[in-house]
Formats: structure tokens, C-alpha cells, sequence
């Protein structure tokens, strides 16, 4: 009987700390940039996206510029977001895409 009222208390304690560390978790926080280029060949350029700025208004699910996208809550200027965006294809770009737009 102890043994088994251990078993269910350390059970107890242990999905109460399972629950408690997923419950505080912090939201991780991102960056949004809005591109404004005029062609496929420019989305690997920072100078084309602006932070937090507004997508174009031609946005959708089909193209091959992205609309926006999202990175990590650190890149906060275009020099951080040129380094961020140094070697990645187009196709890379727009897997991190909030919505697309033709060119």
C-alpha cells in the first residue's frame, strides 16, 4: 500500500512539473520584413525588405517573391538580415514566407 501511494505521488509530482514547465514557457518572439522587390533575382537582398512594414497589396498563395518574411526576433537591421539571407537560394526565402505575389 506505501509503495503504491509513492508510485502514484511521484507520478503526480512528476506530471505537475510537466505541466508547470510547458505552461511558462516564453513565446519566442520573431521579426517580420516586407519585401519590395521587383523581381525573383532580389529576394536575397536586404535592401529590398523593410521591418515591419507593409506587404504589397498584390499578396496571395501563388507567385515566386515572397510578401513578408519571418526571422529571428535578433535581425533587426538589413545588415543582420543580408547576413541572414548570404546563401540561401529563392526557394529558401520563400519557405520563411508570409504569402507570396507574382513577379
Amino acid at each position: 500500500m506505501k509503495t503504491s501511494f509513492l508510485k502514484t505521488g511521484a507520478f503526480v509530482i512528476g506530471a505537475l512539473i510537466a505541466v508547470s514547465g510547458t505552461a511558462f514557457k516564453r513565446e519566442r518572439r520573431v521579426q517580420v520584413w516586407a519585401y519590395h522587390g521587383d523581381s525573383q533575382s532580389q529576394v536575397t537582398d536586404a535592401s529590398k525588405y523593410t521591418l515591419n512594414g507593409a506587404p504589397a497589396d498584390d499578396c496571395g498563395d501563388d507567385g515566386n517573391m515572397p510578401c513578408q518574411i519571418t526571422v529571428s526576433n535578433d535581425i533587426t537591421t538589413q545588415a543582420q538580415l543580408q547576413s541572414f539571407l548570404n546563401g540561401k537560394t529563392a526557394e529558401q526565402v520563400l519557405a520563411i514566407s508570409n504569402g507570396r505575389r507574382p513577379e
